[in-house]
């Protein structure tokens, strides 16, 4: 289903359910919304986050939150370009959420000193290398 969000669309697999989110960063509370495509196997979270003037989009502080986040470990954090953006692409294993082990893939991306997260995760532990799905989800992304 097409969804357009501040600054991007994207094509999920099925409609996202949107909520307001305020998240901590090193630059203070940042207000988004986030979108989520979940069923009882795990699914997709879609946020888009734009910082203050002041303030910097930190890739690597942004893994590392959501691996807090989820107690989990990153196991893969690359360092990529995303649609000539600089990004970080990571897989993140152990994590759990309301104590259901999960694995979280996470593209990251800095559009213009914007956060753009797509996260795919899965119940349990996960295949070392993205489903496909993430592939086929992050080939549909625009940036606006």
């Amino acid at each position: 289903m097409p969804l357009t969000g501040n600054g991007f669309t994207i094509k999920l697999p099925h409609a996202a359910q949107s909520s307001p989110e305020t998240v901590n960063t090193a630059a203070g509370k940042v207000t988004t919304t986030v979108y989520s495509d979940v069923n009882d196997d795990g699914g997709f979270v879609v946020a888009m986050a734009a910082y203050p003037n002041r303030a910097k989009v930190n890739l690597p502080g942004a893994v590392t939150g959501v691996a807090k986040n989820f107690s989990g470990t990153v196991a893969v954090n690359d360092m990529i370009q995303f649609q000539g953006y600089p990004a970080r692409q990571v897989r993140i294993d152990n994590g759990a959420t309301n104590g259901v082990p999960i694995t979280i893939y996470l593209l990251a991306v800095n559009v213009h000193n914007k956060l753009f997260q797509l996260q795919y995760v899965l119940k349990g532990a996960a295949p070392t290398s993205a489903p496909d799905i993430l592939n086929t989800v992050a080939g549909t992304v625009s940036f606006s």
